[in-house]
């Protein structure tokens, strides 16, 4: 006859080897949950960098496409660290407009047609502009150096510069 009391090599599990099975599946899936989640939040702060400069990248082509153009450049302060710059831009049919862009106190690039009567934000909401200079440099150009942050997040600060060479006349 058989004898129930003995156990096999074959039985099966007992609950402390459950248990321990258990716990290192949860431990796994905690782990990889976190994973998971990591990478999602590390793909959102890719895609608010990717706006910032996308949103910057729009203003820079705006203001070097129209400083190219232009003459006669006239700075806010002294030659070095101007926060905004004014020029004349050449018309159709001979005539001229006065454009400037400046930084504005809340955080904006404003840009103004009209010789500062009217100004427009041209940023975009997605984006703070910290720091915003306008420096004549050599053979007829203008540097231009932005400091920006993004408003959606809490990413560092981005710093951007060029150097747009005005082809009509010199500074």
């Amino acid at each position: 006859m058989p004898d129930h009391n003995r156990r096999s090599g074959a039985a099966g599990l007992v609950l402390i080897e459950l248990i321990a099975a258990l716990a290192i599946l949860g431990f796994v899936t905690i782990t990889a949950t976190a994973l998971f989640l990591a990478t999602m939040q590390g793909q959102l702060q890719v895609r608010s960098d990717v706006a910032v400069v996308e949103g910057l990248r729009t203003t820079m082509e705006t203001m070097t496409r129209e400083i190219r153009a232009s003459t006669s450049f006239q700075y806010n302060a002294a030659l070095y660290g101007a926060q905004s710059l004014a020029f004349t831009r050449p018309l159709d049919g001979g005539a001229t407009a006065t454009v400037a862009y400046r930084l504005a106190a809340d955080g904006t690039i404003e840009r103004s047609g009209d010789g500062g009567a009217v100004w427009s934000k041209i940023t975009s909401p997605l984006i703070s502009v910290t720091a915003l200079t306008f420096k004549p440099a050599p053979n007829s150009r203008v540097a231009i150096s932005i400091k920006v942050r993004s408003t959606q997040s809490r990413l560092g600060q981005f710093y951007f510069s060029t150097v747009v060479a005005a082809r009509n006349q010199s500074l």
